[in-house]
């Protein structure tokens, strides 16, 4: 059910700052964005349609966003955000052998949109192509990413575990390939997927191997 205005000055908002205030919709539109975005798609969801999913007012909806496509712009961003720095903040031990090394890294990459398929499907399906805008800071993303895979890679040829390469080139290959094998596999029914920890398992000796480990 949506707010009304008058609920502006409300006994629900009693006590609350107006920067928390607009905090908490903003919050309530992100998660309607990554139900909606992530069930019935990116364009079958509608500005009404999040205020509806979040309980928010049109006009609270453009207090916080300009349009649906910076939901989804602002979904993306936080999310990839984030796995980039998971992948920067590995802990890697010294006894650890490469392939150990890469799962957490496969791990921390593809985890969080294995844990809620709803967000892996609005990450890699449903913000592909939307508008150029998008695409320019998707690309942006990637990169980061892939970035964030080098150093892992780098690392693991510092302590001589995999041969040396071309920097810049096995973290683009990995993110690619991660980005590929996950889209299929959130693609595939769930009665014959193969179990997320063995997916995991698999991406993680593929790129092994391909890193020469």
């Amino acid at each position: 059910m949506q707010e009304d205005d008058a609920s502006e000055a409300g006994r629900k908002w009693r006590g609350v700052s107006r920067p928390q205030r607009d905090a908490a919709r903003r919050h309530r539109l992100l998660e309607a964005g990554v139900e909606l975005f992530g069930t019935q798609g990116y364009a079958a969801t509608t500005v009404q349609g999040l205020c509806r999913q979040a309980g928010v007012s049109s006009r609270s909806f453009y207090e916080c966003f300009s349009g649906r496509e910076e939901v989804l712009e602002t979904i993306y961003l936080e999310a990839t955000r984030g796995i980039e720095r998971r992948v920067m903040a590995l802990d890697i031990a010294a006894g650890d052998t490469a392939y150990e090394i890469i799962r957490r890294g496969v791990q921390a990459g593809v985890g969080p949109m294995l844990e809620d398929e709803r967000l892996g499907l609005v990450l890699e399906i449903e913000a592909v192509g939307v508008s150029p805008e998008l695409e320019t800071r998707r690309r942006q993303m990637i990169a980061g990413i892939a970035r964030a895979m080098d150093a892992m890679m780098l690392e693991l040829i510092r302590r001589g575990l995999v041969p040396e390469s071309p920097p810049g080139l096995i973290g683009l290959v990995a993110v690619g390939g991660m980005t590929e094998a996950l889209v299929a596999h959130l693609n595939t029914p769930s009665a014959v997927r193969m179990p997320v920890p063995e997916f995991v398992d698999e991406l993680a000796r593929v790129i092994t191997r391909m890193a020469g480990g």
